[in-house]
């Protein structure tokens, strides 16, 4: 029928669409390669936790240890809770984090791209550090 036709043709639609950016996104990291990423997306976690790191009240959870850590950050303030950091970052600074709030782990992960850019952290920084004041 023509539905069924039509439908099968929307699932099609949507799988080559899906097919095109993978297949784009495979191209771009053969392109940029697996070091310069990596290297990338360490010094970005880096150069934001850097600065925070020793401030009072805050709590970063990611380790210094370079063998442990990529690009997520994981950072937490001791008198607000995830939920409540996550929301201010949003509304007051515009910035999407993810708060997680379970035994072992209190706090937001930060996951910069490979196209954030220093001062767009700066800004993170910035919040973090009126945020925890």
């Amino acid at each position: 029928t023509l539905s069924s036709s039509s439908a099968a043709s929307d699932v099609y639609k949507r799988q080559v669409h899906t097919d095109l950016a993978i297949i784009n996104a495979i191209d771009y990291y053969h392109k940029i390669g697996g070091s310069r990423k990596e290297a990338r997306l360490r010094y970005l976690q880096k150069y934001w936790t850097d600065q925070v790191r020793e401030l009072s009240k805050v709590v970063v959870n990611t380790p210094l240890d370079s063998k442990r850590y990529c690009a997520i950050g994981n950072v937490g303030i001791e008198t607000m809770g995830p939920a409540d950091f996550a929301k201010k970052l949003l509304d007051d600074y515009q910035i999407w984090t993810v708060a997680i709030d379970r035994p072992g782990v209190r706090g937001l992960r930060i996951t910069p791209n490979l196209f954030t850019t220093p001062r767009e952290l700066d800004v993170l920084v910035k919040a973090i550090k009126e945020l925890s004041a």
